[in-house]
């Protein structure tokens, strides 16, 4: 079975580093790409996101689709959908308040961090914009069982 790799896309700042940086990922393991738009209830910005979603060169190359899902939260339904396809990974772009080039844990990830029965993996800041590919990835494992 070819490996899914969950994107948490939601069409605002660091939603195309998480693309970007998935997208990568996915290139280099053969894996699936699935951007994902998770929502507490349905809201009309959702065609918003998708209409950005579909401008990225990851989206028109790789013939991507978002699903939206709603859920109590946005790290809820994406540990949820992680689960559901059985995911390898689920990106997440970093925090606003990180600098360029930073990563920055928001609230999400860290929810994410507790909850997710696959790795969380955060793009920089920045990362899609200044046209980086994958090098060195950092890892950090406490050891302790899920």
């Amino acid at each position: 079975m070819q490996p899914t790799i969950v994107v948490g896309y939601h069409g605002l700042d660091g939603a195309d580093d998480a693309l970007a940086f998935g997208a990568e990922l996915a290139r280099a393991t053969g894996a699936r790409l699935v951007p994902a738009y998770v929502i507490e209830q349905v809201v009309g910005r959702t065609a918003d996101v998708a209409r950005r979603l579909l401008r990225r060169p990851e989206a028109i190359e790789g013939g991507l689709q978002l699903t939206v899902r709603v859920g109590a939260s946005p790290a809820a339904g994406l540990a949820a959908l992680a689960a559901e396809r059985e995911a390898a990974a689920i990106v997440l772009g970093s925090s606003h308040r990180a600098g360029l080039s930073r990563v920055l844990v928001g609230a999400t990830p860290e929810r994410l961090l507790h909850n997710a029965t696959c790795p969380v993996a955060l793009a920089p800041r920045g990362h899609a914009a200044a046209g980086r590919t994958l090098g060195a990835i950092g890892v950090a494992y406490d050891g302790r069982s899920p």
